[in-house]
């Protein structure tokens, strides 16, 4: 039996849970499509296997396929054409014959990860089993902007991929449409801000979301039917959790409602995986702010002891 690994060479996650299928009598490979170093080999005539650095392989007997990456929106930042040619057709290729293992295998689907992953869809379908969202609107025209529909407050603006163009060291730019700047952070609308640079928003759409008056944040990891948590205190200086220190995080214990909520929308969206940032409010409501299916978790195995890698190597080797 053979279990494959798509991650990064540097990926600890991958390290860790790697660890924990060593203990399985199985096959693994690891591939990390940067390094390019996997022979792979499919013939039409034999449907049911392939090749692997010259070891055969047949679908029936890969036991799960643990995904880090989005294959479908790899590339490699070259000005050489021939570097990129070849890397793209790399890519085409590996994710032809890796999509002919059945899709109850992998964690996730590349197809259904690439759907959960737009924030408009994967927010919309969480409304629609009753998680709260607080209130967005997408827009880049100002003056539609109902500003008294997103409370008194100073509204949060979020990317709504990871390719912004908007921002540049959590400003906004004079150039929008430069494609040089890394993907922004969420923080804080500045109202008078943003109607001075209406040039901007007209070219660039943004996702503004009412501010939620919250005491702590939850990270909500799902792993095939288990729901994993922890909480910390909510940091009122900074709206993205990448940009600070958690302080104060522990395991926590959402309500059965939401558990079974997060239930509906996981299988609704074909994950097996995904992560979960919810806010969690002084009346005890829990307001869902981002789903990322790919999410990272490390830290909460290794601070917290929450069992992670354990839920997906079992997944793997069903």
């Amino acid at each position: 039996m053979t279990c494959i690994i798509v991650a990064d060479q540097q990926d600890l996650h991958a390290d860790l849970v790697i660890q924990r299928l060593n203990e399985f009598k199985l096959d693994l490979i690891r591939i990390d499509p940067y390094l390019g170093d996997i022979d792979f080999h499919f013939d039409s005539e034999y449907l049911d296997e392939f090749l692997l650095n010259g070891e055969k392989v047949r679908f029936k007997n890969v036991t799960g396929v643990y995904c880090r990456m989005a294959l479908e929106s790899l590339s490699i930042d070259s000005n050489n054409p021939v570097t990129k040619y070849s890397f793209s057709e790399y890519i085409g290729a590996l994710n032809g014959f890796l999509l002919r293992i059945p899709q109850v295998k992998w964690m996730n689907f590349p197809w259904n990860e690439s759907r959960a992953d737009g924030k408009i869809y994967s927010l919309c379908v969480a409304l629609s089993f009753g998680i709260k969202i607080p209130k967005f609107i997408i827009s880049n025209h100002p003056s539609k902007i109902n500003k008294a529909a997103l409370g008194d407050k100073n509204p949060v603006i979020k990317p709504i991929t990871d390719f912004g163009i908007a921002f540049q060291d959590n400003k906004y730019t004079d150039n929008p449409r430069s494609y040089n700047y890394s993907a922004p952070f969420t923080s804080e609308l500045n109202w008078t801000e943003l109607e001075a640079r209406n040039e901007i928003v007209e070219d660039v759409p943004f996702l503004i979301q009412k501010k939620i008056d919250a005491i702590k944040e939850i990270r909500c990891v799902y792993v095939d039917g288990n729901v994993y948590a922890s909480s910390s205190d909510y940091n009122r200086n900074s709206y993205d959790s990448r940009l600070v220190a958690r302080t104060n995080e522990v395991a926590h214990q959402i309500d059965f409602e939401l558990i079974s909520k997060i239930h509906a929308l996981m299988n609704n969206l074909g994950l097996n995986f995904s992560t979960m940032d919810f806010l969690l409010d002084q009346v005890g409501s829990y307001w869902l702010v981002d789903i990322n299916p790919s999410g990272n978790w490390l830290w909460q195995e290794l601070n917290m002891g929450i069992p992670i890698s354990t839920a997906i190597s079992r997944f793997l080797t069903k």
